[in-house]
């Protein structure tokens, strides 16, 4: 019958209590040479990959003073009802110990040997003396490397002269094999093998630098050179397009790998990442030295996003040995056991040429890190009916870019109209010299956006630049595809095309809006807006651009009376009543329609004139003293707007 200690202490056993090796036995330490990151500690306890053995020593663990019994643990007790969950993976239960067959020291002297089961355990696991078992080597009427039933092996330490000293236990995975133990308990004690806590960080578009540099280099950076445009970081995550590398890096990147930053065997299993679309692969760059000196190697999975995971199949960017080739796939456990001493330097996401990706979240050595960097609330900027000039004879300000284009502003929307038609806001400064900017081009793609109502409508962005010879040249930048109804939004994989060769880029060709942010060099943006094709009939409703939302707004209308006819009416006189509608500065408002209600009727209606103004005749009124209340009625382009005026009518 099994027994169970009669009370029992739990430990919780962290990453930073083992130790990768046995320059001090005493306490949780890796037991093998050449081992030293092959296990480390994740939520599903103490992950190891491969040759692997964690022990508990004790601190008497020399080989004398053996005594009967057991020094230190008497495995007879011990053993019988110890346990161990396997929670992934297979496992074997580990005990070193020196043992004297007949107690007389000199001739011969104590063995060392380590007693496990025969078979490793794939769960939660109860150690029994009917188990098979083996000793690593023989002592007494025990062989080495023999299955024999545990309370065999029990009788050989405690029968007869034998004495013997136990100086640690712990688990062991075999080569080829991973496990995951969340528990040992042994000799009365659980020891619980317990992850750091997860650290939440959020990262915003200002915090991934554009470029890698010694300085920055431990935050998170664009990895390749000369991929400034390729990320940026919206509401909905990190973006990458077309060869783009987003990597944080460690502080310690030396070529000394006694420190290992991140702890493969424990990491992975609780590393992920989450792509909201596109495809991205996780990338993790270290430095190895499996025996042929210190190299440099980059890991990488097939693209799946997820929960990784060391059964997966990854790829190394060199060869780690014959049997784990540059660029084949391979089980990352196998990876990641051929490496030899080794130490991360960096993880991240990457996409390559062509493809395109937005990444949410990133998990990875006890670090939770969230992507995202919502636009602020854009300020808000009315262009009225009148606020589009018709030509580029003054280019600042909103202005038909055009020749044959007609746009109006009716209802609240900017309608492009039939013809070829192009509204722009021109900035002030439209000189050839790209040292200033106007705007910072990838920012404003970032957080900008276009309303479009129906029709054909493209955004579009005319910039200088400084072409490979050094000379400015003009070129307009737009999406290739019409835009969506609805909101439209800017990201770096959709396909634009410049009017002009950018770097290698050729002209009027799709490419990456990543590409091509990086491929314009030198620049200064000149205008925004959106364009229509004749016949594209374009209607939008707002841009917003560098922080301001543009709405194309009804005219406010003002009402007026300038005067009545008669200041001092009687019941058989008539009045009439001479007023103007016009717009913000005293423009003129033309058309619409004029109504006078006196004592809850209407009484006489009008048309606004082309100048403006409008005159209502009212019928003989009734005595006494009351509001006459004009109301415009608006039209497309103004709003409606009231004026109260009392009058008293004399009998």
């Amino acid at each position: 019958m099994l027994t169970s200690p009669a009370q029992a202490d739990t430990v919780a056993v962290h990453a930073s209590d083992i130790r990768p090796d046995e320059t001090t036995y005493a306490g949780w330490h890796q037991g093998y040479a050449d081992a030293r990151y092959a296990s480390g500690i994740s939520s599903q306890g103490l992950s190891s990959i491969g040759r692997s053995q964690i022990i508990n020593g004790y601190t008497d663990n020399d080989n004398v003073d053996l005594a009967k019994d057991g020094v230190n643990a008497d495995l007879g007790t011990a053993l019988n009802g110890a346990s161990y969950d396997v929670a992934q993976g297979q496992a074997y239960f580990q005990v070193p110990l020196f043992v004297d067959s007949d107690g007389a020291a000199g001739s011969d002297p104590a063995v060392f040997t380590t007693l496990r089961p025969a078979v490793a355990a794939d769960g939660p696991t109860t150690i029994g003396l009917s188990d098979s078992w083996v000793s690593s080597k023989a002592f007494g009427t025990i062989a080495a490397n023999t299955p024999t039933t545990l309370s065999t092996i029990v009788g050989a330490l405690d029968g007869g002269a034998s004495i013997y000293k136990t100086i640690a236990f712990g688990v062991l995975t075999d080569v080829g094999h991973t496990s995951a133990v969340s528990s040992i308990t042994f000799d009365g004690d659980t020891y619980e093998f317990a992850a750091d806590a997860v650290s939440n960080d959020t990262v915003t578009d200002s915090e991934v630098a554009n470029e890698e540099t010694a300085n920055n280099y431990a935050s998170w950076h664009q990895g390749y050179e000369n991929a400034t445009g390729r990320q940026q970081v919206t509401g909905e995550g990190v973006e990458l397009s077309g060869r783009s590398q987003v990597i944080k890096g460690y502080n310690n990147t030396s070529t000394n790998l006694t420190a290992v930053n991140a702890n493969l065997a424990g990491v992975i299993p609780d590393a992920s990442y989450d792509v909201e679309s596109g495809a991205a692969f996780f990338q993790i760059a270290l430095r190895f030295d499996n025996g042929g000196g210190v190299q440099f190697a980059t890991l990488r999975n097939n693209g799946t996003d997820g929960a990784l995971s060391l059964d997966q199949q990854w790829q190394s960017s060199k060869a780690i040995n014959a049997d784990i080739p540059a660029n084949t796939n391979a089980r990352l456990s196998d990876i990641v056991a051929a490496l030899g001493n080794y130490k991360v330097i960096a993880y991240g996401v990457l996409t390559t040429p062509g493809t395109s990706a937005v990444v949410s979240h990133i998990t990875f050595g006890r670090t939770s890190t969230t992507f995202a960097d919502a636009p602020a609330a854009p300020t808000a900027s009315n262009v009225m009916p009148n606020g589009i000039a018709p030509d580029e004879s003054v280019y600042a300000g909103w202005h038909q870019g055009a020749a044959e284009g007609v746009a109006r502003i009716a209802n609240g929307v900017l309608n492009l109209g039939a013809t070829r038609s192009q509204v722009i806001k021109g900035y002030a400064d439209n000189s050839k010299n790209t040292d200033d900017r106007n705007v910072d081009l990838a920012e404003a793609l970032r957080t900008g956006s276009y309303d479009v109502v129906s029709g054909d409508v493209h955004f579009q962005v005319p910039v200088f630049f400084e072409d490979a010879d050094g000379n400015t040249q003009f070129a307009t930048l737009r999406p290739q595809a019409k835009a969506d109804v609805g909101v439209n939004t800017f990201h770096l994989g959709d396909e634009w095309v410049s009017s002009k060769p950018l770097g290698d880029l050729p002209a009027n060709t799709p490419a990456q809006l990543g590409d091509i942010l990086s491929s314009i060099g030198s620049y200064k943006v000149l205008a925004f807006g959106v364009y229509s094709d004749a016949g594209g009939n374009g209607v939008v409703r707002s841009i917003t651009w560098n922080g301001v939302k543009s709405t194309f707004a009804k005219v406010t209308s003002t009402t007026k009376i300038v005067k009545l006819s008669n200041s001092k009416p009687s019941v058989r006189s008539h009045v009439i009543v001479y007023g103007t509608v016009t717009a913000p500065g005293g423009a003129a408002v033309a058309g619409g329609t004029v109504k006078v209600v006196y004592r809850a009727k209407v009484v006489a209606t009008t048309t606004v004139r082309a100048n403006g103004t409008y005159t209502l005749h009212l019928p003989l009124l009734k005595s006494g003293t009351s509001n006459i209340r004009v109301t415009f009625y608006g039209t497309d382009q103004a709003s409606t707007s009231t004026v109260l005026k009392s009058i008293t009518v004399t009998k």
